[in-house]
């Protein structure tokens, strides 16, 4: 039986997707939330016990700040995940893309030691498709 390619590639970004959420819940859950929840008063108490900004937040600051003119959406997606491998390894306040309220509150985060390259590019991969 034969796989239809469109197939197999949905799969193989699904499973990276799910690396990539996995490296999230082990390496960056203590300090970033995925998403604030929706409802208050919920959404109060989480922003109080924030340690960093959310992912979803640093997914459009990201894309906000990254923003290729070009046609290709793929030339953003490779440009904006190189930064964030680069980035989550070597965080620098001088490289920083955040707001400056944002690192006045929380600070410039901790390198990320010990990622392998396949992690660095699932978590790349999976904080690309939040927002």
């Amino acid at each position: 039986m034969k796989i239809p390619l469109i197939l197999l590639a949905f799969i193989s970004v699904m499973l990276f997707a799910d690396d990539g959420y996995k490296v999230y819940k082990r390496h960056c859950s203590s300090c970033h939330m995925v998403a604030l929840p929706y409802h208050e008063p919920d959404r109060t108490a989480a922003k109080k016990k924030m340690k960093a900004p959310t992912m979803r937040m640093v997914a459009m600051r990201l894309k906000t700040m990254i923003n290729i003119q070009n046609e290709d959406e793929d030339i953003q997606q490779k440009v904006m995940k190189a930064f964030i491998k680069e980035y989550i390894v070597e965080p620098d306040e001088d490289y920083a893309i955040c707001m400056q309220q944002m690192i006045e509150r929380f600070g410039i985060m901790p390198p990320m030691e010990g990622l392998t390259h396949d992690e660095k590019e699932a978590v790349a991969q999976w904080l690309w498709e939040q927002y």
